[in-house]
């Protein structure tokens, strides 16, 4: 099993306005696996695994699909299971404060509640993967800046599933 980080490349007006509070080109950020297998944090039902990255999302979002670039020793299992038990946590609503600065004192870093970004980078922190520098506070990780990080490398964009598998198995070879 391998792992991915996908970025979301979202058209709809929530999408456009996180592009524009947060300066970048992708709007969500989930992890997946090989066989397509999404957990993400979203705005409705929180933290969720799906079949497929296209499950809460249309058909035809450009998704920028990301391999990890190290995982020395790490068992891909063990960062899908440990993600795993993240399922049915809240969204952090109040979190998204602190794209905005004026409203950033608002910000509390709750462990029970998550937003996609700050999801991901937990996640990988586990396991001593390090998106950014860890003295970073989560509520500067955007979606833009997961795929900003040295730590990951990108490998395709999809914009179906049949595309995302193309892409997987080609790494997996």
């Amino acid at each position: 099993m391998r792992v991915f980080v996908l970025n979301y490349k979202g058209k709809s007006i929530i999408s456009l306005l996180i592009k524009f509070f947060t300066w970048g080109k992708y709007s969500h950020t989930a992890l997946s696996n090989d066989a397509g297998r999404v957990i993400e944090a979203w705005h409705i039902g929180g933290v969720q695994e799906h079949i497929n990255p296209w499950v809460i999302h249309k058909e035809g979002t450009e998704i920028d699909v990301y391999g990890i670039v190290q995982l020395h020793s790490i068992d891909a299992e063990d960062i899908w299971e440990y993600a795993r038990t993240f399922k049915g946590m809240k969204y952090d609503f109040r979190s998204l404060f602190g794209f905005l600065p004026f409203l950033r004192w608002l910000w509390k870093n709750d462990l029970k509640k998550w937003f996609c970004s700050q999801l991901t980078v937990v996640i990988l922190k586990h396991f001593y993967i390090f998106l950014f520098n860890s003295t970073w506070p989560l509520y500067k990780v955007s979606p833009t800046s997961v795929g900003s990080s040295v730590a990951i490398e990108k490998l395709g964009t999809a914009t179906n599933f049949n595309e995302y598998l193309v892409i997987v198995n080609k790494e997996l070879k």
